[in-house]
């Protein structure tokens, strides 16, 4: 009796990992990560076109589909920064990669203030996201603080 309760432990366990597993091996192109993700995120976020855009500080990788517009700031070929606008939130586990665990460790840990409509902003260390809006029109930013750039401002990240 004990090794088939600590069988199916195991495997309930395996079953509601598989989302978080799955999601890290989508999220290869997201903050922190290269530029030669770049494509791979516009599959990812089924956009129909990527715009490039540059600045004398850095390039910004726009993937717009029905739902959302997603921009990417690059610097010397990192993903420094992610921001979002649309309907609704996209798949943060694509945008966040590496720093989704970091991400969910800070909503468990955050304390939620009932009643409270207004954006928020989750930080640490090394991540920060803030988020606003309401339903249908939503924006996002996504930063690790110890990958911006000397010299780039915030405010220009929108």
């Amino acid at each position: 009796m004990g090794v088939k309760k600590s069988s199916n432990l195991f495997w309930i366990t395996v079953l509601l990992l598989s989302p978080q597993v799955i999601l890290s091996h989508a999220a290869i192109g997201a903050l922190g990560d290269t530029s030669e993700s770049l494509e791979l995120d516009r599959k990812i976020f089924r956009a129909g076109r990527q715009q490039l855009r540059s600045t004398r500080s850095f390039v910004v990788h726009e993937f717009t589909n029905p739902h959302h517009t997603i921009r990417e700031y690059e610097k010397n070929g990192v993903i420094f920064a992610v921001t979002w606008e649309g309907e609704r939130h996209p798949d943060l586990g694509a945008i966040l990669g590496k720093y989704l665990v970091e991400y969910q460790d800070l909503l468990s840990t955050t304390p939620r203030i009932r009643g409270q409509r207004s954006g928020s902003v989750l930080q640490n260390p090394s991540l920060v996201i803030e988020r606003s809006g309401h339903m249908r029109a939503i924006r996002g930013r996504a930063y690790a603080p110890k990958l911006i750039p000397k010299g780039i401002n915030l405010n220009d990240i929108q």
